[in-house]
């Protein structure tokens, strides 16, 4: 029996595949290919305007471009120029008030003011001070008859030195804090030397500035020479390619479907049954 069952079995499965029975469920096959085509073409009633369109940017092409005849750059305006060279001649002599606080300072920070010889007016100060005791002194000693001894002498010192040491110290005690003064604003003064050279170099950049917009004004004018005719050329080939119509476009697509099934085919069916005899069904 399990020598007959296993051809049965076969054949069936067999038979039911040639019909197309049973077997379980199969995929979608390609069956076939689906190709489409299509045509680009300029409208009828825009044909005439598309061939204008093209001659005028041939026309386009034909016509050379020209730039401006005059500077693309504003020249200094007089007024602008006057007083460009007048800052620099300024600049070139140099502020003589920076140089005279440079001085002024200079001399107070080496100590020159720290006595009263540099003082026009303490030398009379300390003369309207001593003045009275000097008379005072004279006067007494004139009654006694001892005017222009050693006692005389050594009395007015002493007077006149009581008068002006306390003068000479306030001088000295002011002159010492206009110094401190002085170093305070030393770097400031020291920087405001190099002022006259930053203004060269503004005027400098005023100018280089404007050298430098008529050197690009050259460079677009050496440029627009070589490149025009090309400029040009690239202009009428967007044109022509914008306006550009006609072609053919072609698509392809798979067609799904399922084969044809055997029993329909007489051919099929002799197969299965040669399959069948081979297989030991009637053997």
């Amino acid at each position: 029996m399990s020598f007959v069952t296993r051809p049965i079995s076969s054949a069936v499965s067999s038979i039911g595949g040639a019909f197309g029975i049973g077997g379980g469920s199969q995929a979608p096959n390609q069956i076939g290919t689906q190709v489409t085509s299509a045509v680009r073409d300029v409208p009828d009633y825009l044909k005439d305007d598309y061939q204008y369109a093209v001659q005028q940017a041939r026309g386009l092409y034909d016509q050379p471009q020209e730039l401006f005849d005059g500077s693309y750059t504003v020249p200094f305006s007089d007024v602008t120029q006057q007083g460009l060279d007048q800052a620099t001649q300024l600049a070139q002599a140099g502020d003589p008030l920076n140089q005279a606080n440079v001085d002024l300072a200079t001399q107070r920070l080496q100590g020159n003011f720290l006595t009263g010889d540099m003082n026009p007016y303490f030398d009379q100060a300390v003369q309207t001070a001593i003045n009275p005791v000097i008379s005072n002194v004279q006067s007494q000693f004139s009654r006694g008859g001892r005017l222009g001894s050693d006692a005389n002498q050594e009395v007015l010192a002493r007077a006149i030195g009581d008068i002006t040491a306390p003068l000479a110290f306030a001088n000295y005690n002011n002159e010492i804090a206009r110094q401190m003064d002085t170093q305070k604003i030393a770097p400031l003064l020291s920087e405001q030397r190099f002022a006259d050279s930053q203004r060269l170099m503004d005027i400098g950049g005023v100018l280089e500035g404007q050298q430098a917009r008529e050197l690009q004004e050259n460079i677009m004018r050496s440029q627009f020479g070589r490149n025009e005719q090309s400029d040009r050329l690239n202009e009428l080939l967007r044109n022509i390619t914008g306006a550009t119509y006609g072609g053919t476009s072609t698509a392809s697509a798979p067609i799904y479907g399922q084969r044809q099934n055997s029993f329909m085919n007489p051919l099929g069916i002799l197969s299965t049954a040669g399959s069948l005899v081979s297989g030991g069904l009637l053997g």
